[in-house]
């Protein structure tokens, strides 16, 4: 059992941090409210437990937190003010700009679930802070709601101002390269690779989170069964995050009568995060995040559950168990039917979830048929046609001078002659075609009858 620190009110820490009283517990160190003497502000100190101080592992996980934040350099990291050994005591302390708020896990447990515009603006914030510390090679690798605290907004327009607490464990992704020494992390939080000895840590590994945390904010559940079982043990969800199958989001949702809380569109979002293949994943936070956050901004249906729904509690046994060889070797890939959506829950006069009200469209009026226009316009140009072709063809019955006379049947009237009498000029201009009335005779400019 660890020995944990204990300051009494009124101690003072490297001679300038006056305590006040206590914060937080964690399981490397204890979180005290003091008073920076030397600038008279308050000020959040961390001290580690005297029963970690002769872990040389530990002691250096400690001081890295400290300059992992520095790295890092965003403004959604938790300010360090300084960082030392005590002289006294000989325990280190880290001295850290205090915080009004609360962490999203303690808004979770109040709240249950969170609107998707402060899921957005979570994420909006979150993919800062990831894009900063992944550029600068540090990956956090104990991301989850305790170490992303909501505090007080510097802006009246924004409802919170994230801060990412806790680089401890945090490792720079060049000093990675042998792989992982240890298991570290949070088991509901920490990805496959983080499982078992050897696994590669890349940026990769803070997007698996990710995925789980947006879950539980649009949820207010946990993915995994095991975490909702409270029977189950460590190694069951262990052994759903290396083994078992990995349903889609919605599907696990609606298994936890929570399906109209996902948006359209998150199931591919979440098996992009929390899949076992880490090359298959997004490769760093912030495209993750970003990807989340125009999610969120589409018309996707989307609910939220009225206030005070009781959380629902799942006993669900396991059905087999496997060694922890097949944990590490085995590597299960299934597609599941994707859950139709829930249409969305809402009171009279009020629609949850939506930025904006829905307007119902008017219908359409139907489209007009062009047919009867082409139609008429063919109609028409056949009869054009028709004519131009009839007078071009009609005999000339002009003063022109013929310059044959056509021969007719036995019987011929005058008129009939009369009529046959073709001018040089349409003798001439008779087309072949006209063959069966009319042709050329032998004799230039002449025609001669063949057939009435």
């Amino acid at each position: 059992m660890i020995h944990r620190l204990e300051l009494p009110t009124g101690a003072v820490v490297a001679g300038d941090f006056k305590v006040l009283g206590p914060l937080a517990q964690g399981g490397m160190g204890s979180v005290y409210r003091v008073e920076q003497l030397s600038t008279g502000r308050q000020r959040a100190l961390k001290v580690m437990h005297p029963g970690l101080l002769q872990d040389a592992v530990q002691r250096q996980r400690f001081a890295h937190e400290a300059r992992a934040s520095a790295l890092a350099d965003s403004p959604h990291m938790v300010d360090v003010v300084a960082a030392g050994v005590d002289e006294g005591s000989g325990i280190p302390w880290m001295a850290m700009e205090l915080l009004p708020g609360e962490t999203l896990s303690a808004v979770l447990t109040r709240r249950d679930t969170l609107p998707r515009a402060e899921v957005r603006g979570l994420f909006e914030q979150l993919g800062q802070a990831l894009g900063s510390a992944h550029r600068a090679g540090v990956v956090h690798r104990d991301l989850k709601p305790d170490n992303l605290f909501l505090a007080t907004a510097r802006a009246p327009s924004e409802p919170f101002f994230l801060k990412v607490l806790d680089f401890g464990i945090a490792k720079v992704v060049l000093d990675s390269a042998a792989g992982n020494t240890a298991a570290l992390g949070t088991p509901l939080w920490m990805a496959p690779e983080q499982a078992t000895t050897g696994g590669l840590i890349t940026p990769a590994t803070d997007v698996w989170p990710l995925g789980l945390i947006a879950y539980q904010c649009l949820t207010g559940r946990h993915y995994w069964r095991a975490a909702e079982d409270p029977r189950a043990a460590g190694v069951g969800v262990l052994k759903e995050i290396v083994v078992d199958p990995l349903p889609q989001a919605s599907a696990r949702a609606a298994e936890q009568s929570r399906a109209g809380l996902v948006p359209l569109g998150f199931d591919a979002w979440f098996a992009r995060c929390v899949c076992r293949d880490r090359a298959a994943r997004y490769p760093h936070g912030a495209a993750a995040a970003e990807a989340l956050v125009a999610l969120l901004a589409d018309t996707a249906p989307y609910t939220s559950l009225p206030v005070g729904s009781p959380p629902p509690v799942l006993g669900l046994p396991w059905a087999e168990t496997v060694s922890a060889e097949a944990a590490v070797r085995v590597s299960v890939k299934v597609s599941q039917p994707v859950v139709p959506p829930v249409a969305p829950v809402v009171a009279p006069g009020k629609v949850y979830g939506l930025a904006k009200p829905v307007v119902p469209m008017a219908p359409k009026a139907p489209a007009r048929s062009l047919w009867p226009w082409v139609a008429v316009g063919v109609a028409l140009g056949c009869l054009l046609a028709a004519v131009g072709l009839l007078w071009w063809l009609w005999p000339d019955d002009g003063d022109d001078t013929p310059v044959g006379t056509l021969t007719t049947r036995e019987g011929g009237t005058s008129a009939m002659r009369r009529r046959w009498e073709i001018s040089s000029r349409r003798c001439e201009s008779a087309p072949w075609w006209w063959t069966g009335r009319w042709a050329r005779s032998s004799t230039p400019g002449a025609c001669s009858h063949v057939e009435f």
